[in-house]
């Protein structure tokens, strides 16, 4: 890096975020932390699973975190709580930093070594490792949808994989729910043009009346999912943490 640092970046280098994912996925490995975080939660919740069969967590999770309930059954098997983050940090670092040489490799433009290593930052700063990696299901959730997209409107594979992991994102995080809402909304955007900011700016109004009215969505599951996502997006619109009493369980 040091001696290439303003040369051409080698088009051979898209596998660079084969190395990156293990990097990443390696801090996680290693993260210890004390005290009320997610992770911490989520290690004793992985405990209390030991012996668990798969049926037994579905039934504990509260029918929408499918994918959380299988992915913690697998995490169980290899008897390491470690495992848990290490997956998730794999994960987002693999899909942001393949995504990142992709678009460099697509680009009819040369870039410098220099250029890819600001990229490489700029991604590492807006994701930071230790909110990631605690955090587990969020934000993976999030990034999950942007690669769909990515397959979906840059790679032009329309195919089964891409509308399985827009799909997969529901089931680890309720609130991965809006993100996919704003994934669809995209497609009305050609149609709005400018209009889409009146839309944007109504979104919070739409958030609260939802939130205010949360029984429209009853107890099925898809309800539960959408009662899930309004409430979280509630929570972070107002920083609140007064989510309407029973949801909050969900979510949990």
């Amino acid at each position: 890096l040091i001696g290439n640092f303003n040369h051409k970046f080698p088009e051979n280098f898209k596998k660079m975020y084969i190395p990156i994912a293990f990097i990443a996925a390696t801090c996680g490995y290693a993260l210890i932390l004390r005290g009320e975080y997610d992770l911490t939660r989520y290690f004793y919740q992985l405990n209390y699973y030991t012996g668990s069969s798969l049926l037994y967590i579905l039934e504990q999770g509260n029918g929408t975190s499918y994918t959380k309930d299988i992915w913690f059954y697998f995490v169980k098997l290899t008897g390491n709580v470690h495992m848990l983050p290490y997956m998730s940090a794999l994960g987002v670092y693999g899909l942001v930093s393949y995504i990142i040489f992709d678009c460099i490799n697509r680009s009819e433009r040369e870039f410098t070594v220099a250029e890819v290593c600001e990229l490489l930052l700029i991604a590492l700063f807006v994701i930071s490792p230790f909110s990631i990696i605690n955090n587990i299901r969020c934000v993976f959730s999030y990034v999950i949808i942007s690669f769909a997209t990515y397959r979906d409107l840059v790679q032009k594979k329309k195919n089964l994989l891409t509308y399985v992991l827009y799909i997969i994102p529901i089931g680890l995080h309720s609130s991965a729910i809006v993100i996919l809402l704003f994934r669809i909304l995209q497609v009305l955007v050609k149609k709005l043009g400018r209009g889409i900011a009146i839309v944007a700016a109504l979104v919070p109004t739409f958030i609260t009346f939802f939130y205010e009215h949360i029984d429209l969505f009853g107890s099925s599951l898809i309800g539960l999912t959408f009662s899930n996502a309004i409430n979280m997006a509630y929570a972070y619109l107002n920083d609140a943490i007064d989510v309407n009493p029973g949801i909050f369980d969900f979510i949990n």
